[in-house]
């Protein structure tokens, strides 16, 4: 009768019947609660209709009633990957890795959570033993081109995505992530093909617009280069929509909750953390290897342990950015409990010592980063308006800028952001150190030396040096900062004058100066 009862529940997982699937579940739990059948199908009946809370309960159950089932582990992972709980995953990673019986469903599970927490040596060598069993698996070879590439293994990723490429022509990642390794390999004709197919789907055509606007933009082709980056945009922006109206509201909740904190006691915590903020494409990268390069921070990459533990404050499921925040949750945000927690995560991942947090979304959450941690250091990098707007254009970002796929949300965005780092300058005056992206390249020792002084950091010639570092570097920036420090990509904007003109009129008409690089009242002499 059981078996019966567990098979159903199983076809309406696989036929998307969810909410009726999560209802029989529920009730096998109560008659069975000691089934870890039951207990993993429906874990996974919750997670596919994104109640990750719940289907993080259901998988922990399931651990609890016994830890070394490897498909418990798996399961148990990859519920874990949206709360970003690195030291869990971590753990359970370890623990496949002593397991001598693996099959390919759990090496995939476990490689996309040794991948959702930068774990990607792990990663690798779980899609390594995938492409054994499973040789023409196109996302794991993709995925293994990726984690050669964040290793700093560029020719080995290069011949990855290569090979992917031969398998299945119209694998539009693996040319994008190519072309972000070595432009000079890409082949326009073969390219320029793919997107006259009319097979092909749009999902695909978004990574081929990208690598198109790249080698026309090489050539000097800048019209056309606008013209396929903003092809690549319209597919993103039509499958996502038009999110100004959420981000208002989280933008309006945070800042209100910000004010609500004045005059209120900070928290005790001790601990003194470096978070680099701003907007994406914008230097934070380079700050974040530069600082790194001192031997004395540990550079952790962008992690989502603030916006997921701001969630969870306030009785929400881990959703990207913009989620759900209205003034009356907001209230549930307590600075100190933001601190111990967020403390305990990075520590997880650096015992001792100093750490950064480069993720530039931080910047959001200034106003309870600030208040939980009153020692932080706050590197705030910006660029030219227009060059952060061409910036953000002309990246397909994976999920981290929903926002960046049309000129008009971009603007908005950017009138968001300039309100929000005005906010946090008022309320906290001289906390943070504002660095110009141009000022930086323009002047490097000097402002490099400056930020140092600011973060307590002792600054020697050698921090100059990022090309032979052979560190993970964990953002979408990785094969350009290893590059080194140099001004060629300053000022791009000017390449696209005409095409940027409607970004620049719209930042006029929210009240901003588009011909300056910053406004916020702060001497960054």
């Amino acid at each position: 009768m059981l078996q019966n009862r567990l098979e159903m529940l199983d076809r309406l997982i696989a036929s998307r019947q969810l909410q009726q699937a999560i209802d029989s579940g529920e009730r096998l739990r109560v008659e069975f609660p000691d089934s870890i059948h039951v207990c993993l199908s429906l874990s996974e009946a919750y997670r596919q209709r994104g109640q990750f809370n719940a289907a993080r309960e259901c998988a922990a159950h399931a651990y609890q009633i016994e830890s070394s089932n490897r498909f418990v582990c798996a399961q148990y992972a990859r519920t874990l990957v949206p709360f970003a709980d690195y030291k869990t995953i971590k753990a359970l990673l370890l623990q496949h890795e002593s397991h001598q019986f693996k099959t390919d469903w759990m090496e995939e599970m476990m490689g996309a959570a040794a991948a959702s927490v930068d774990e990607w040596q792990l990663a690798l060598t779980c899609y390594d033993r995938l492409l054994l069993a499973q040789p023409g698996h196109l996302h794991t070879r993709y995925m293994r081109g990726l984690a050669l590439s964040v290793l700093g293994f560029r020719e080995d990723a290069v011949a990855e995505f290569q090979n992917l490429i031969s398998q299945n022509p119209g694998y539009g990642r693996a040319w994008w992530s190519l072309a972000d390794i070595d432009l000079s390999v890409i082949d326009e004709k073969h390219v320029r093909s793919l997107l006259a197919s009319k097979q092909l789907p749009e999902s695909e055509k978004v990574y081929l617009w990208q690598v198109l606007g790249q080698l026309q933009q090489r050539a000097g082709h800048y019209d056309a280069a606008f013209e396929s980056w903003g092809n690549a945009n319209r597919i993103r922006r039509e499958a996502l929509g038009n999110q100004q109206g959420r981000w208002n509201n989280m933008v309006n909740a945070l800042l209100n909750q910000a004010e609500s904190f004045s005059g209120t006691a900070a928290s005790p915590s001790v601990e003194k953390p470096v978070f680099i903020v701003g907007l994406p494409r914008s230097g934070s990268t380079l700050v974040e290897q530069l600082i790194s390069n001192s031997g004395e921070v540990a550079a952790l990459g962008e992690l989502r342990d603030m916006e997921v533990l701001i969630q969870k404050a306030m009785g929400l499921e881990p959703m990207p950015l913009p989620f759900g925040m209205d003034v009356s949750l907001a209230g549930g945000i307590v600075p100190e409990d933001i601190a111990h927690a967020y403390s305990q995560r990075a520590r997880s991942r650096c015992p001792d010592g100093l750490f950064c947090d480069k993720n530039p979304a931080n910047f959001l959450f200034l106003g309870i980063i600030l208040r939980a941690f009153p020692n932080a250091r706050i590197i705030h990098v910006y660029k030219h308006p227009m060059d952060a707007c061409l910036g953000a254009f002309k990246h397909q970002f994976a999920a981290a800028a929903p926002w960046s796929y049309s000129l008009d949300d971009i603007s908005h965005f950017y009138s968001v952001y300039h309100k929000m780092m005005n906010a946090w300058e008022r309320l906290h005056p001289g906390r943070i150190c504002h660095l110009s992206y141009e000022k930086l390249l323009q002047n490097t020792d000097k402002e490099t030396q400056r930020v140092f002084s600011y973060c307590g950091l002792t600054w020697t010639n050698e921090v100059m040096d990022l090309t032979q570092k052979a560190r993970p570097v964990l953002s979408a920036s990785a094969n350009q900062v290893r590059e080194g420090v140099h001004a060629r990509a300053l000022f791009a904007h000017k390449n696209f004058k005409i095409q940027l003109e409607p970004f620049r009129l719209a930042l006029i008409e929210r009240g901003l100066n588009p011909d300056v690089i910053w406004e916020i009242g702060v001497n960054d002499d």
